[in-house]
């Protein structure tokens, strides 16, 4: 149950990603080279892509 979650909050989270930066975000639905659909994974160390899970409103980024 908690990797479904892990995995909801992520590509929740790509999307985000996605609508906040959508002028980057290519007509082929990638960012930076990037497929922002499919399987994830979860990592601590050498992300492609970082994200910021927030439960609220976020704040600037630093």
């Amino acid at each position: 149950m908690r990797t479904r979650s892990l995995l909801l909050a992520g590509t929740l989270a790509l999307f985000a990603i996605s609508a906040a930066h959508a002028g980057k975000v290519g007509s082929d639905c990638t960012y930076k080279g990037k497929k922002l659909y499919g399987k994830i994974q979860i990592v601590n160390s050498f992300p492609d892509i970082k994200i910021r899970y927030v439960t609220s409103f976020p704040g600037p980024v630093k």
